[in-house]
């Protein structure tokens, strides 16, 4: 799942790379479709083009600088 909750709390937030750091985005469910949901960045805008992390994100740290691997299936 991309959408990450906060222990202990309600909140949720996502991964994006931005400029070889993973920028954390504080975001709202809006709506679920099966396995899929719409969400609302809260803090930050999320633009056309931005790079949403999907894998690995319960490691990242906010700000931390990352390696982005991509391998061909």
């Amino acid at each position: 799942m991309t959408v990450l909750k906060v222990q202990g709390a309600n909140d949720r937030y996502i991964f994006l790379a931005k400029d070889g750091k993973a920028e954390r985005v504080a975001v709202k469910i809006l709506k679920r479709y099966d396995d899929k949901v719409e969400i609302l960045a809260i803090d930050k805008e999320i633009k056309e083009g931005d790079q949403l992390i999907s894998v690995g994100q319960s490691k990242l740290v906010d700000q931390k600088p990352i390696k982005i691997v991509t391998e061909a299936l």
